[in-house]
């Protein structure tokens, strides 16, 4: 008797964990499927602001002085993987219809970072630095300030 009531538990604890694991990933999907709001924009410019940052410092780094060629490549290719699932996000969600003129603005400089960190990973392969790839993170760095700045004054 003893061993049919713990089976029984055991079913019912598998069926309630699967309906719990059920309930976090629709709520999962239906958050990454909402439209974007100026909120979410506004944190994604900042976001954007300071990758590109993080790229200008990359630029300027030289290996051998205080990092090693290794640290500094996993470094660039993790600060990459940032921008492409930055850029991801806005190729397959869509925005609030308030603020849509706001998140093609976003989308595109998501866009120029990732060409810009094309230019910092194609230096660092070759073990140069390119003072356009720098020039163009400093103008995004900005350019995603006065976005951001342009969001804060949107009514969510």
């Amino acid at each position: 008797m003893s061993r049919l009531v713990s089976i029984r538990f055991e079913v019912a604890l598998a069926v309630g964990v699967v309906l719990i694991a059920a309930s976090v990933a629709w709520w999962v999907g239906a958050a990454l499927k909402r439209p974007l709001d100026a909120q979410d924009m506004r944190i994604d410019a900042a976001d954007l602001g300071s990758y590109a940052a993080e790229g200008d410092l990359l630029t300027t780094r030289r290996v051998g002085v205080s990092i090693t060629r290794s640290y500094s490549r996993v470094q660039t290719e993790m600060w990459r993987d940032k921008i492409e699932e930055m850029v991801d996000k806005y190729q397959s969600r869509e925005p609030q219809a308030q603020v849509a003129k706001y998140f093609g603005e976003v989308r595109a400089l998501a866009q120029r970072l990732l060409s810009a960190s094309d230019d910092v990973t194609d230096n660092f392969v070759k073990e140069g630095t390119s003072a356009a790839a720098a020039s163009e993170l400093k103008q995004v760095e900005l350019d995603a300030r006065e976005l951001k700045s342009r969001l804060a004054l949107t009514s969510d």
